[in-house]
């Protein structure tokens, strides 16, 4: 959120970008940094606040040691609350699913309600070339159209941060407080969100010894850092 633009971005991390993490071992002792999927570190970790501490880290300096100033992981169980809670969210569908309790083709419209908001950005087919890329894909398109929905919802009901949060509270962890939550909730309804800014790195995945592995455009990323975060 940068108050001076009164811009919001979000930039998507592919979940095998390779990059420097912290490793451990199983009983809690540091053996030193390696290079792996950044997904990794939050498995290094206690599934709760060290993993996000961890993973903030890692984040951070990918980032070029970018301050980052808070952590909000949410378990994906959530996702019908908070999508319910604002009506549901219509998409266009970027690619065909077709899974147990829910099929959509590529190009179909679709307004997505309960379970199926859920199957829409959990689902990927494990076995085809760079499924997480285009899953990312699909969360930020849904993002992007979930926020526009929140900031209308907001506007009739100003205590909806705060629904959300307590709704949120047994399915996340976090170190922004409710009182924080709320106060940039109500904050955002001044600012400027769009598919513009939605940043996604840029680079190259490749099939690796075992796993798929992304490698960042260090130059392209720069520049995105610069531009996203700082003034001349």
């Amino acid at each position: 959120m940068n108050p001076h633009n009164k811009e919001i971005y979000v930039i998507g991390v592919p979940r095998d970008t390779m990059a420097e993490i912290d490793v451990y071992a199983k009983n809690g002792d540091f053996q030193g940094t390696g290079v792996g999927q950044i997904t990794l570190q939050h498995g290094y970790g206690d599934g709760a606040a060290v993993s996000c501490e961890r993973s903030k880290k890692a984040v951070s300096k990918l980032f070029y040691n970018l301050p980052i100033h808070g952590y909000c992981a949410v378990n994906m169980g959530a996702i019908p609350l908070i999508n319910d809670a604002v009506g549901g969210i219509e998409v266009e569908a970027l690619e065909s699913i077709n899974y147990t309790d829910f099929r959509i083709k590529e190009g179909e419209k679709v307004h997505l309600d309960g379970m199926e908001a859920y199957h829409y950005l959990h689902y990927r087919d494990v076995t085809a070339f760079s499924s997480a890329g285009r899953r990312l894909d699909r969360q930020k398109q849904y993002l992007s159209a979930y926020a526009a929905a929140a900031m209308e919802a907001v506007k009739k009901d100003v205590t909806l941060p705060m629904t959300l949060y307590k709704t949120l509270n047994r399915y996340m962890v976090t170190d922004i407080s409710v009182d924080e939550a709320s106060y940039l909730g109500l904050q955002m309804l001044e600012y400027h969100f769009g598919t513009d800014n939605m940043c996604s790195l840029e680079g190259e995945t490749v099939r690796g010894e075992k796993f798929e592995e992304f490698y960042v455009d260090e130059k392209a990323l720069y520049e995105l850092i610069l531009r996203v975060f700082y003034e001349e």
